[in-house]
């Protein structure tokens, strides 16, 4: 900055040139004009690497997330499918205990017929019947439930599953535009390395 207020000395005009200052003035003055622009382009350039670099971020952070998505959808995967297997295997103990109650509602029926139909015994071997086919339903009814539980799961892997396939074509292209801002990058810095 002083080597600037001593170029004022020289000049009494607004334009400086080879009349009024002296040529190792004028070689000086424009060294520093230089390397004031050049410092200045620098500065520039620097800041705009420093804003891509950013994006950059930016951008590596959403495929990150991306990632831990489909971590996440694929764990879901995991658990109904144990979730899909706990009910089947619910499915087939109950099937066994449907069984057991279909076979007493017909023993009962069976003895049924060998009473007489106003008979103590008659109307206990009709009691019997009732609660077996009641606790029979029942049974149904849990298995359906179980049915319906596998159903359910099996819509959410199928969603899970189309989410990750999406998912993956989000990241590829997602890793094509992190490419695409690393080249910036370097055009910037290879910009920045030629600056003299």
């Amino acid at each position: 900055m002083a080597f600037f207020f001593q170029m004022v000395q020289y000049s009494d005009s607004v334009f400086i040139n080879e009349q009024n200052v002296p040529e190792e003035v004028i070689m000086r003055f424009s060294a520093y004009i230089r390397e004031f622009g050049v410092e200045t382009y620098r500065e520039v350039v620097e800041k705009q690497i420093a804003v891509q670099k950013s994006i950059l971020s930016r951008e590596e952070a959403v495929l990150r997330n991306l990632e831990m998505r489909n971590e996440s959808l694929l764990k879901s995967i995991d658990k109904y499918n144990i979730n899909i297997e706990e009910s089947q295997n619910n499915i087939r103990l109950l099937g066994s205990d449907l069984e057991h109650y279909e076979k007493q509602v017909s023993d009962n029926k069976r003895k049924l017929s060998q009473y007489k139909r106003k008979s103590e015994q008659y109307k206990a071997q009709k009691e019997l019947i009732k609660s077996s086919e009641k606790e029979y339903k029942k049974e149904y009814k849990k298995i359906k439930l179980q049915k319906n539980k596998i159903s359910n799961y099996e819509s959410r892997v199928n969603k899970a599953q189309s989410d990750i396939l999406v998912s993956e074509k989000d990241q590829e292209l997602q890793l094509n535009t992190i490419r695409d801002q690393k080249e910036v990058i370097k055009i910037y810095e290879e910009k920045l390395a030629g600056i003299r």
